[in-house]
C-alpha cells in the first residue's frame, strides 16, 4: 500500500464548511456544474446558507426538492421577518445540526477530516471483498454506516462527529433503488483522481456513500483505492486476510477516538503513520501531534482497546500490523 496514500489532510480546518481537497471546485447543488475559476461566483442559499447555485433559475427550480432539507420552509431570498420565524428540522436538530443539508455538511467535513483512515478502509476492503479490480469494474458502491460520536454539537469537533457502523460494498444498483441522483459524480472522480495520477499504486476511484443512521440522509463522496507494495489487488493468503482485517480495525477505532491518521512523516519510522488530534483555536481546529507521534496512544490506548472490543485476528500489536501494512504486504 502507498505509504503516501491521499492527499495530506490541510493543518487547519474551517469551521462549519468542507475543505476544498473534498470537492476542488464549488458546484451548483441543481444543474452539478463546476464553478468556473475567474467567473462569477456562486451564490448561497440564504436559508441554510449551504447550499450553492449558479444562477436564480438553477435556485428557483431546486426549492421544491430544497426547501425539505433548508433550514426554514419559507422561499430562499425571502424576507428578513420570513427567514426569522424558520425553525431548524426537528430530526436533524437530535443531532445537533439546524437542517439536514448541514448535517450532510457535518459528513463531508467529518470524511475529509479522517480521508487517509477512511482510504485505508476502503482500499482493504476492495482487496478483500472481491479484489480491486472487480470492484472497479463493476462499479461497485462502498457503503459506510455512520451513528453519531461523541461531540454531536453542528460546530463541535469535525473528528468526532461520527462513529463508524457497517461497512460493505453493493453493486451499483443501490444506487437505482435510492433513485440517487448521481449527476456530476465523474467530474467529481477525475479531479480527485488527479493528485493520485503518477502513483504506481494507484488502481482508480471506488463511489462511496455514507448513510447515518436514523437519519434518511445519505453523502456521496470519492475515495482511492491503492494496490499493495507488491502490486497485487486481492489477499492470496490466510496471513494478509488476517492482517488486512486488522488494518481496517485499526482505521476504524482511531476514526472512533477521533485520532487523525496520516502518511508516515520522513522524520519517524516508515511504518508509523502519523497521528494527530484536532484542537480548537478561535473559530478554528488545528491539528496537533500527539507526543511521539502518537505512540503512547498506540500502545496504552488502542492496543487494550481493541484487545477488548475488536480482538486483533493476526496476533499482532497494532504497531507492529502497520509495519508489515507498509514495509511487507
Amino acid at each position: 500500500m502507498s505509504s503516501e496514500g491521499p492527499h495530506e489532510t490541510p493543518d487547519t480546518i474551517p469551521l462549519g464548511s468542507i475543505p476544498s481537497g473534498s470537492n476542488p471546485r464549488p458546484v451548483c447543488f441543481q444543474c452539478r456544474k463546476p464553478e468556473q475559476r475567474g467567473a462569477t461566483k456562486y451564490k448561497r442559499c440564504s436559508g441554510c446558507e449551504l447550499a450553492l447555485y449558479c444562477s436564480k433559475t438553477c435556485q428557483r427550480e431546486a426549492w421544491p426538492t430544497h426547501k425539505r432539507v433548508c433550514v426554514g420552509k419559507a422561499p430562499a431570498g425571502g424576507t428578513s421577518a420570513q427567514r426569522s420565524q424558520r425553525i431548524p428540522d426537528p430530526v436533524a436538530a437530535r443531532y445537533g445540526f439546524k437542517s439536514t443539508i448541514a448535517l450532510c455538511q457535518g459528513v463531508c467535513t467529518w470524511a475529509e477530516t479522517h480521508n487517509y483512515a477512511l482510504t485505508q478502509i476502503c482500499s482493504v476492503t476492495a482487496i478483500l471483498e472481491g479484489g480491486i479490480d472487480a470492484n472497479l469494474a463493476d462499479n461497485r458502491v462502498l457503503l459506510f454506516q455512520l451513528t453519531v460520536g461523541c461531540n454531536n454539537e453542528g460546530d463541535g469537533n469535525p473528528s468526532e462527529l461520527f462513529k463508524l457502523g457497517a461497512i460493505s460494498i453493493c453493486p451499483q444498483d443501490v444506487l437505482d433503488e435510492l433513485e440517487y441522483d448521481c449527476r456530476g459524480w465523474d467530474e467529481q472522480r477525475d479531479a480527485l483522481a488527479r493528485p493520485h495520477a503518477r502513483d504506481p499504486r494507484f488502481a482508480g476511484m471506488i463511489r462511496t456513500m455514507f448513510t447515518v443512521v436514523g437519519q434518511n440522509v445519505s453523502t456521496t463522496y470519492h475515495l482511492p483505492v491503492f494496490r499493495l507494495r507488491s502490486g497485487a489487488s486481492t489477499a492470496t493468503t490466510d496471513e494478509a486476510r488476517a492482517l488486512l482485517e486488522d488494518v481496517r480495525e485499526i482505521c476504524a477505532e482511531c476514526i472512533d477516538h477521533g485520532a487523525v491518521l496520516g502518511p508516515p512523516d520522513a522524520y519517524y519510522p516508515p511504518w508509523q503513520a502519523r497521528t494527530r488530534v484536532l484542537m480548537q483555536r478561535g473559530k478554528r481546529w488545528d491539528l496537533c501531534p500527539l507526543a511521539d507521534n502518537g505512540a503512547i496512544f498506540w500502545d496504552t490506548v488502542l492496543g487494550p482497546v481493541l484487545a477488548y472490543r475488536r480482538p486483533l485476528q493476526s496476533g499482532l500489536s497494532p504497531r507492529e500490523v502497520f509495519r508489515k501494512y507498509y514495509t511487507v504486504l
